[in-house]
Order: C-alpha cells, then sequence, then structure tokens
C-alpha cells in the first residue's frame, strides 16, 4: 500500500500543472444519500438469493457525511438493507431480517488534478455492523395502542474493507458510484455496491 501511494504521488507531481495556490486549498463538507445493495459473498447466501428463499426489500439506503479535498475523501456512514426471507424456518416467516452498520473510511483521488468535475478514486475502510431478526408487536388498546419492535436474534461483526469509485460534481451538487468488499472470513464476507447523491453544505 505505501508503494502505491508513492507511485501516485510520483505521477501527480509528473503531470503537475500550473494552479494557484487556493485551487490546492478547496475543501467541502458534504451530505450524502442513496441507495445500498449489500449481498454476503457465502454459498449459503447465494443458494437461497437464487432459489427465492431470500430477496432483497426495497428500503436500503445509506445516509452519511465526507469531506472532500482536492486530493483525498475522508467520510463516515449509516447503511441499511432489509431481506425478507421464506425458507420454512418459523424464526423469520412474517418477519424483517435487517442489516444494520456503521462505516468510516478514507479514499486517495486517483487523477486529482486532470479532472475536477470527474474523479475516480480507491480507499479503505471499517465497518461495524449487525444483522438483527425483528418482530413488530402491538401492545396496549385504543388510545393507549402501542407499536414496538422486539429483536429475536442478532448477529453482529466488524470488518476492514477496501473500496473504489467514482465521483461526478458540478457545483454544490455531486453523484457517486462505489464499490465495497469486506477482508473478513468467508462466512461474514459482503460486497455493496451504492449510489448516491450529495449537496455540499459547506464549499470554499
Amino acid at each position: 500500500m505505501k508503494i502505491f501511494y508513492c507511485i501516485c504521488l510520483l505521477f501527480y507531481a509528473a503531470i503537475l500543472p500550473a494552479h494557484s495556490q487556493s485551487d490546492y486549498k478547496s475543501y467541502a463538507f458534504e451530505f450524502y444519500g442513496g441507495y445500498s445493495q449489500l449481498n454476503f459473498l457465502n454459498a449459503t447466501y447465494s443458494q437461497n438469493l437464487n432459489s427465492g428463499a431470500i430477496s432483497r426489500e426495497n428500503l436500503n439506503f445509506e445516509l452519511g457525511m465526507r469531506a472532500v479535498t482536492r486530493f483525498f475523501i475522508i467520510n463516515g456512514s449509516f447503511l441499511s438493507n432489509s431481506y425478507k426471507v421464506s425458507n420454512g424456518n418459523t424464526l423469520f416467516e412474517q418477519k424483517a431480517t435487517v442489516f444494520r452498520g456503521f462505516e468510516g473510511g478514507a479514499s486517495l483521488f486517483l487523477m486529482p488534478l486532470i479532472s475536477k468535475y470527474f474523479s475516480p478514486y480507491i480507499g479503505a475502510g471499517y465497518l461495524g455492523g449487525s444483522i438483527n431478526v425483528e418482530e413488530d408487536v402491538t401492545t396496549g388498546g385504543g388510545s393507549s395502542q402501542k407499536k414496538t419492535t422486539n429483536t429475536l436474534a442478532t448477529s453482529t461483526f466488524q470488518t476492514p474493507l477496501w473500496k473504489f469509485g467514482a465521483m461526478a460534481a458540478y457545483k454544490r451538487i455531486s453523484l457517486t458510484a462505489e464499490y465495497k468488499q469486506s477482508f473478513s472470513t468467508p462466512e461474514t464476507a459482503f460486497q455493496q455496491f451504492a449510489i448516491s447523491l450529495a449537496y455540499h453544505i459547506i464549499k470554499r
């Protein structure tokens, strides 16, 4: 990894055009949100997905904040992916199976001095999350009726990950497509595809 960063720095120096000092000090803080699709890479998940025993629900999203400079990105985000499980196990039938996690990472733009409107990048991060089987329960009656969510089962894990993507920016808006994959064991390894829209809440 250190060799990769050294090569990138030498590349930047070789193509460095004349810019004002303010160009390199520019930065933005962004709020972003979009669609997320997270898939586990183990054989059991793939077989259940192909057979229809597991299906993805519609409410799959990622929300986050990031600091963007001309050369790198630092981000933090929350992601949620829901699944419907119909494999005959009564634990899952008519229940919600939800993955929720928090990810933090840093990425390096690969061509920061060639274009500020379209920028591919590569990076690494760390994700902590859990898979929960949840059931909505209604208690009470009449005006005192209350709806709560009970967690019937949960499994947690933490893992480093690598990612690459591309950002297209115009004025205060940017569009990002990103792929992530974990370094975890085969049982919990996953990949995530995400596309998000961001707004620069602070731009300098």
